[in-house]
């Protein structure tokens, strides 16, 4: 893995920057509406299980996708 270069920002640091505090809607769906904030711990959850299940930074994790908010809060957390 490379080195970030000092002055660029991952996509997780975009991620965060916009939806920490931010009580906007970041996602809609059948079972109503989850706020930035909301997206963001529920990704940091996401996070912390591929962590207890052994994933390091950088390792892939396989997924199957749908469009359901867990889906979508796992791929936020995978690149937390």
């Amino acid at each position: 893995m490379t080195a970030q270069p000092p002055n660029e920002r991952l996509w997780n640091d975009l991620i965060i920057e916009h939806w920490l505090g931010n009580e906007e809607p970041a996602i809609v769906d059948d079972d109503g509406v989850v706020s930035g904030q909301e997206m963001l711990q529920l990704a940091a959850g996401a996070s912390a299980l591929f962590d207890d299940l052994g994933f390091r930074p950088g390792d892939p994790i396989p997924a199957l996708m749908d469009e359901t908010r867990a889906a979508i809060c796992m791929v936020v957390g995978g690149s937390m």
